[in-house]
């Protein structure tokens, strides 16, 4: 069932699938087992009378699964393949076809069933897929600057929304849906409510990591389908990774974070281009790095009024938000663009990328 050449293999990941198989092709063996033991939701008329009976989603009982199915007209599995057999979701595997085995195996191994009862994927519909890509940065810091700077990007024809877990694209879309988020933040929750399981060290390292994560929805994968003339099992960690790039290219083409350490030039190009001068560009840079050194309140405390709003707005220009001046200590960070080719396909791989972006 695990293939580890498989599970780490791209910088992203099938985070979850919404799999269908049609009931008539499911053993009647099988069938009356999920239809036993699952629980059942009814509609009841006024009067007494059972209108309806579905079985409801069950969830197999492990530690390390995130896989739930039921038996009506469908026989329905769905979950994160990259929990099963592992603590967490943070990084697995973009072999959708391998995802999918994996799963389907699971879940027939808990009934006491084996995979070679059930038809192979061509006779399986699928009705989601989220392909998922973690950005590794140079600092803890930046994740949340990232973040930020996505909130001013022009929107386009799918709605944006901000809310405390992160930013959604197109939230309400029966096509494709998008959210980036704070994997650190995230992975601390999931922890705490053991909803998965971090070592210290992963929980430390996934401060340094934005998440990337489209949803395929039904009629999106069909389109998709219809338009390249493949099954969806077919296809490819390419083909999913380029589906991601094409969704999040046009958001992230303007969005930067500012670099503190080429600080003093940005405020001297800025001053320059307002009609202020270079010494107004470097009292302002003194004053950030007062503020680096007894934080914000203590910087105010010794600046006269009018100066530190002069200061505050020079700073506000050359990319520094107020929020960064808040921190009680600002971490150095760099003017570049947000890139999906900075995505990491696993633990030691963000360990890599850290080493490699401090040294630089």
């Amino acid at each position: 069932m695990f293939d580890l050449t498989k599970e780490y293999a791209h910088p992203g990941m099938v985070d979850w699938l919404s799999l269908w198989l049609d009931a008539s092709l499911v053993p009647e063996p099988l069938r009356l087992l999920l239809e036993k033991e699952s629980g059942k939701i009814m509609m009841i008329s006024p009067d007494g009378v059972v209108e309806w009976e579905r079985c409801a989603w069950e969830s197999i009982r492990s530690d390390t699964h995130q896989i739930c199915l039921r038996i009506n007209s469908r026989l329905e599995i769905q979950g994160s393949p990259a929990r099963v057999g592992f603590r967490n979701n943070a990084f697995g595997s973009l072999d959708i076809r391998y995802c999918a085995e994996k799963m389907i195996t699971f879940a027939l191994s808990n009934q006491g069933f084996s995979r070679e009862i059930l038809p192979s994927l061509s006779e399986w519909g699928c009705t989601r897929i989220d392909i998922t890509r973690n950005l590794c940065m140079a600092s803890r810091e930046e994740p949340a600057q990232a973040l930020e700077a996505l909130k001013y990007l022009p929107s386009g024809r799918q709605k944006v929304s901000f809310e405390p877990d992160g930013v959604y694209i197109g939230k309400r879309s029966p096509h494709q849906t998008a959210k980036i988020y704070l994997k650190g933040r995230d992975a601390k929750r999931l922890h705490a409510s053991k909803k998965a399981f971090y070592t210290e060290e992963e929980l430390l390292l996934s401060e340094y990591l934005l998440r990337f994560e489209l949803m395929l929805r039904s009629r999106k994968i069909k389109d998709l389908s219809k338009l390249f003339n493949r099954h969806w099992a077919e296809f490819t960690p390419e083909f999913l990774l380029n589906c991601h790039d094409e969704f999040f290219s046009k958001y992230l083409s303007d969005a930067e974070i500012v670099d503190m350490n080429t600080l003093l030039e940005k405020l001297i190009e800025v001053a320059k281009a307002s009609g202020r001068t270079e010494g107004a560009a470097k009292a302002a840079h003194a004053f950030y790095l007062l503020v680096k050194q007894y934080g914000f309140e203590g910087a105010r405390r010794v600046t006269t009024q009018s100066t530190f709003y002069r200061h505050k707005k020079s700073l506000e220009d050359a990319g520094v938000a107020a929020s960064d001046l808040v921190q009680s200590n600002v971490v150095p960070i760099r003017r570049k663009p947000i890139l999906l080719c900075d995505a990491v396909c696993s633990w030691e791989d963000v360990k890599r990328r850290i080493a490699a972006l401090k040294a630089a």
